[in-house]
């Protein structure tokens, strides 16, 4: 373990100029707070609803306002008892009241243990070297850490470097109200920062990771089983985050500049990372973790969490979101903002990825560019499934560009896109054969040029309104059989859409595609078009039945003649 402690109530400042080093066979940390030494002592907890619990704890020794890091069982203990509490008041020598960080679900079960926590632990500068080529006999596990910060209230690490780590440069777990402000990270063969649960209310800024090393900054309720060594407790939630201003610029991550892996029976909640740049397999990734026990559920969930200011320079996904399991990830609400890419020279998926067994119940993607790609390629790709899913102000350029491709199997139930900015690009979105859940497309305000709007080859429910488009000489919609499935497309119009340019509403590939049209302004050729009662649209062909002229048409049922002339009803088709 480490040969330096520091415990409640301490600034350890070290001058910027100052070389920390381990010496040569110590094989442990660097520096480690009081409470990672800390026995823990068998403890129950008493909840009957909201904030505050009662907790048991034979001659616990605590006063009001003492911190408790309390740990309960992992897959079975409620995770809201896992935190690090403050005491409210005291009642006995064995019983305190104790303050939770969110409210569970249940009484708490399984065996729970707690013990002190630190509280006001200050870092400030230094060189910490961990000199790994002299500290190889480092146990596995937390031992290879440089700097661990376990079970901490109000912590602050500052201006602080750490070079030659055997494994973490810093590790923080059991901690509440946590700031992080200026890391710099050379020579490191795994994380830069590691946050494993409970962790709650923290703030990192400024990571700088000038090494070639595994990922930048990650957030992890517990180390899966398949790690022993790593847990100095039984994991807890993640709530409350904030990641900013994080690079690797030119060194190479072999996974993830910064994100998130998901534990089953952890709650990850409110978390944002704004900022992150560099090279890596994936600048930012939210993942499934893995089972916390031999056997245990591997499925897990994110709550609400933000991505923003995220910048590649088209060799790495930006945005990458992957089940690595069968069971799956769940995220139920994630915000994309500004998610840019130049150039996806060599990125198949493009820079954002929805990847199998991954469910987003509801996606938001707000401004952001994708400019150019040399080769056929779109903004989101998606294999897995979004129920729901909204891009708003995005500016796309490149005769290979589109926003959305679907693979065989993904499933989309909602897509709006609304207010883009089109340049040349290929098509907005692409449905192809195999995909399910029936989309709708809602396409608002967005103008520009494009060769296709929407290419789609299953069902689906299509809506335009107040758009500007040229040279869509492809179709807005273009619905093609390419697969067992005869497509059935019922476009919508709410109006105010303006095409030129060449630009042609529709096209029905093989002629076997279903559509049916409610829409003023939407022009076709009825004679293409299968009949449904109560359409309404603009007829291009004016030698249909007794028509006469070419004009706005409505159906009354589905039988020849149900298409009637708006101008002479007694015109039909």
């Amino acid at each position: 373990m480490s040969k330096l402690w520091i415990g409640s109530n301490t600034h350890l400042h070290v001058d910027p100029a100052m070389t920390i080093r381990q010496a040569p066979g110590s094989n442990g940390n660097l520096i480690s707070t009081k409470a990672a030494n800390r026995a823990w002592q068998s403890a129950t907890i008493t909840w009957t609803s909201g904030l505050t619990a009662t907790l048991t704890q034979t001659a616990h020794g605590y006063s009001v306002g003492s911190p408790v890091v309390v740990d309960g069982q992992t897959d079975v203990t409620d995770s809201a008892y896992s935190c690090v509490c403050i005491v409210q008041s005291v009642i006995d020598a064995n019983n305190v009241v104790i303050s939770l960080r969110r409210t569970p679900a249940a009484a708490a079960t399984g065996t729970i243990q707690g013990k002190l926590a630190d509280q006001n632990v200050w870092i400030e500068g230094g060189l910490w070297d961990f000199d790994q080529a002299n500290n190889a006999g480092a146990p596995v596990g937390v031992n290879k850490v440089s700097l661990v910060m376990f079970g901490v209230h109000r912590l602050k690490v500052e201006n602080v470097s750490v070079t030659n780590s055997a494994k973490y440069a810093l590790f923080l777990l059991s901690v509440a109200d946590v700031e992080v402000r200026g890391l710099d990270v050379v020579n490191m063969p795994s994380d830069a920062l590691k946050i494993q649960g409970p962790a709650t209310n923290f703030t990192v800024d400024r990571v700088s990771i000038r090494s070639n090393g595994d990922d930048g900054v990650t957030v992890q309720p517990i180390q899966p089983y398949a790690y022993p060594g790593w847990n100095l407790n039984r994991g807890g939630d993640i709530l409350n985050g904030h990641v900013r201003n994080v690079s690797s610029t030119k060194y190479v991550l072999t996974g993830m500049v910064a994100g998130i892996y998901a534990q089953p029976n952890f709650v990850v909640d409110n978390i944002v990372f704004d900022g992150i740049s560099g090279e890596a397999g994936n600048i930012v990734s939210y993942q499934n973790g893995g089972a916390n026990t031999s056997g245990g559920p591997t499925a897990s969930t994110i709550g609400s969490t933000e991505i923003a200011n995220v910048e590649t320079d088209g060799t790495h996904v930006a945005v990458s979101l992957i089940a690595n399991l069968p069971t799956g990830l769940t995220i139920e609400n994630l915000l994309l903002r500004n998610i840019n890419d130049a150039n996806t020279a060599s990125i198949s998926v493009g820079p954002i990825n929805v990847g199998p067994n991954t469910t987003v119940k509801k996606l938001n993607v707000l401004g952001g560019s994708f400019k150019n790609p040399p080769a056929a390629n779109q903004y989101i790709y998606l294999s897995g499934a979004l129920e729901s899913l909204t891009v708003d102000g995005l500016y796309i350029a490149g005769a290979n560009a589109s926003i959305l491709q679907s693979a065989s199997g993904a499933s989309l139930s909602n897509m709006t896109i609304s207010r883009c900015r089109l340049n040349g690009i290929s098509r907005l979105a692409y449905l192809v054969a195999g995909s399910t859940g029936n989309p709708l497309f809602v396409v608002t305000g967005n103008y520009g040029s494009a060769a296709q709007g929407l290419a789609i080859s299953e069902s689906a429910d299509a809506y335009f309104e107040g758009n500007s488009f040229s040279g869509i000489s492809l179709g807005l919609v273009r619905a093609y059989k390419s697969g067992a499935d005869i497509p059935n497309v019922s476009v919508r119009s709410g109006g105010g859409n303006i095409l030129s340019g060449g630009s042609i509403w529709l096209t029905l590939v093989t002629g076997t595609e279903v559509m049916s049209l409610y829409g003023m302004d939407i022009r076709a050729d009825a004679s293409i078009i299968t009949r449904a009662d109560g359409e309404y649209f603009y007829n291009t062909n004016p030698a249909l039945g007794t028509l006469g002229v070419a004009g706005l048409i409505f159906g009354q049922g589905t039988a020849t003649g149900s298409r009637h002339l708006m101008s002479n009803p007694s015109l039909a088709y």
